[in-house]
């Protein structure tokens, strides 16, 4: 499959995944969908990387593996952060709390791996900074029209009782 197609699968799994999530905590506690998406993810993603990387599996020593095992359960703890924001709050504001990890990647970055805060990392940033607010804003936009309505509706019952 060319790059391209790739790229738009990937796009639309990400975009899919919080309404997903969502739908899935109806049924299951943040914890338990967490565990869902990271084995399921892990049953697709092991056997692959297996195969196209071997070799690279067998200079795994203990450190790399320590360090990857590490990983794993930060982003399980970081998914299930995220899906349990999800049960208090909208689809749309908990994503734009999920977007603002650029921001604390590449503030944290020159402290913890030494890397500078350049121009593209700063636009990239900012890209996500304002991607962010248009999503924040549209739901901000939403929750004050659906308040809007519910006191309309509060309203014309009052008047009725």
């Amino acid at each position: 499959m060319p790059p391209l197609a790739w790229l738009f699968v990937g796009v639309l799994i990400t975009c899919t995944a919080p309404l997903l999530v969502k739908l899935a905590l109806g049924e299951a506690s943040p914890i338990a969908v967490a565990t869902y998406r990271m084995v399921i993810a892990s049953a697709i993603i092991v056997p692959v990387a297996w195969l196209a990387a071997r070799p690279g599996f067998a200079r795994f020593d203990r450190r790399r593996l320590g360090l990857s095992v590490a990983a794993g359960l930060l982003l399980a703890l970081s998914f299930t952060i995220w899906m349990a924001s999800m049960t208090m709050t909208s689809v749309a504001s908990s994503v734009v709390l999920a977007t603002t990890m650029p921001l604390w990647v590449a503030l944290a970055s020159p402290f913890t791996t030494g890397d500078p805060l350049t121009p593209r990392t700063l636009l990239g940033v900012g890209v996500a900074i304002v991607g962010a607010a248009v999503i924040g804003g549209g739901d901000g936009l939403a929750s004050a029209t659906r308040s809007e309505e519910h006191t309309s509706e509060l309203q014309s019952h009052s008047f009725i009782s």
